[in-house]
């Protein structure tokens, strides 16, 4: 059976299952983590904002919407 949508096809699952996954601390290369969760205004509605973290303390992204923002590296707090 053929897939009828994009959706449906292995590699669009799979583009879609890596999405959803954190970014990779550029520095040790180990997926980031949750550290907060909490709700800020936009556009005159609340959103869910998370803080990501690498584990080892090298690098930070916020993810608001279900997306993340660019890693920022946190030079001067890792050896």
């Amino acid at each position: 059976m053929e897939p009828t949508s994009e959706m449906h096809s292995g590699l669009a699952t799979t583009s879609y299952v890596e999405d959803e996954r954190p970014p990779l601390c550029p520095v040790c290369h180990k997926r980031l983590v949750i550290l907060a969760t909490h709700s800020v205004r936009d556009n005159g509605g609340y959103v869910r904002q998370q803080l990501w973290g690498c584990p080892k303390g090298h690098a930070t992204a916020v993810r608001k919407a279900g997306s993340f923002s660019p890693v920022e590296l946190l030079g001067e707090l890792y050896s």
